[in-house]
């Protein structure tokens, strides 16, 4: 069974795309295999809005959220009662889940890596594995935990209250300048996306000739509580399930960086967005949902059982935002302006744009556009 197959059987996967009978994951994958493609010049346009299931490709789409997700899940896609459990039952069976999600799909045999925030969503996932290798001894033993700045003093507490073996979880120390080793003419992204999103800090210990050896663990999806707390008055578009387009819809891009993981590494383990967990978290009562500023009240409440089930307290340790310090400097951008100009995207469309610097919004257009020259050269350089 193919990689797609098996990740879009258990996983709602965001960022499938589909070029008539084709699909993928990749879209510089899918473009060589299309006969006609076609560049949507509207993208040229600073503001341009494109459509939720748009890419700069006429020819190629994302696939619509109805089409995506299979028979014996497509209660999902309508949406589900409201659950008549109490708020610890809830919590309960959610962390229930996640221990069976990864039982089911991990095989100790594997060498997997967990990248791991200061965040709730983390420490849900780590306190899971925590579980069932104490159940299990020896089933993590080819886990690494690894997690930047600057979340590392409260990352680093987590995993020792947690007892995991230090040579399993470690702090980025990558350098000052361009931390993460972004704006890589020779690191192509996946579409309409951020040059940001190329960012790696892992490569000390997963050099990218030794990613494909290794399985990719995320807990992207694990806010859906938040999001209900933060937009309670947004209507459902996307799908008939409310919190479900939450999720599609706050969650960044619409996929590209999900594919680009699994360009790079073995497969990808998303526990929060498998559909059996879908299946339990969008049935939420929403009056449960609160956001304090740090997390809500729900994934603060899974946390808190793990200390009843475990006795290891991974509440109070603050937590830690995402905050990137990109550090990039004038030379940095000049090499980035200076890539551009060489690009086979600037000759064939970039010359009628015109672009500030690309470093001064790391989520505007310039970054946008410069990330698409990497997809777009990847695919046409031989084409």
């Amino acid at each position: 069974m193919d990689k797609l197959t098996c990740l879009t059987d258990t996983h709602l996967f965001r960022g499938q795309l589909s070029c008539g009978d084709d699909q993928d994951f990749d879209i510089i994958a899918l473009a060589k295999r299309s006969e006609k493609l076609t560049f949507n010049k509207k993208y040229l346009q600073r503001g341009h809005v494109p459509l939720y299931y748009d890419t700069p490709f006429h020819e190629i789409r994302f696939t619509g959220t109805d089409e995506l997700i299979p028979k014996g899940y497509d209660h999902l896609y309508a949406g589900l009662e409201t659950t008549v459990m109490n708020f610890n039952e809830f919590c309960g069976s959610l962390i229930d889940q996640v221990i069976n999600y990864f039982t089911e799909h991990i095989n100790p045999d594997e060498k997997y890596l967990v990248l791991h925030s200061a965040g709730f969503d983390s420490r849900i996932m780590s306190l899971a594995l925590m579980y069932i290798n104490k159940k299990h001894p020896g089933f993590c033993d080819n886990f690494h935990f690894r997690c930047h700045q600057p979340e590392g003093p409260m990352f680093m507490e987590i995993m020792r209250r947690q007892g995991w073996n230090e040579k399993q979880y470690s702090l980025y120390e990558g350098p000052f300048e361009n931390y993460y080793n972004i704006a890589r003419e020779d690191l192509p992204l996946n579409g309409w996306q951020n040059y940001n999103q190329q960012m790696k800090f892992w490569n000390d210990i997963v050099p990218e000739s030794q990613e494909k050896d290794w399985n990719l663990i995320i807990g992207l999806g694990g806010e859906v509580f938040k999001y209900i707390a933060s937009y309670p008055t947004e209507k459902a578009t996307l799908c008939g399930n409310r919190p479900l387009h939450l999720l599609l819809n706050h969650n960044p891009g619409h996929g590209e960086w999900e594919g680009l993981y699994l360009r790079w590494f073995k497969s990808l383990l998303m526990p929060f967005f498998s559909y059996d967990y879908l299946q339990l978290s969008t049935r939420v009562n929403p009056s449960w949902c609160k956001f304090n500023g740090e997390t809500d009240s729900v994934r603060y409440g899974i946390v808190r059982r793990f200390i009843d089930i475990m006795g290891v307290d991974c509440l109070n340790i603050p937590y830690g935002k995402h905050s990137y310090s990109w550090n990039l400097n004038k030379t940095f951008n000049q090499r980035m302006k200076k890539a551009w100009l060489q690009s086979r995207f600037y000759q064939d469309h970039g010359h009628s744009v015109k672009v500030s610097d690309f470093t001064t919004n790391m989520y505007g257009f310039e970054a946008k556009i410069w990330g698409f020259m990497t997809v777009y050269d990847a695919i046409f350089q031989n084409r």
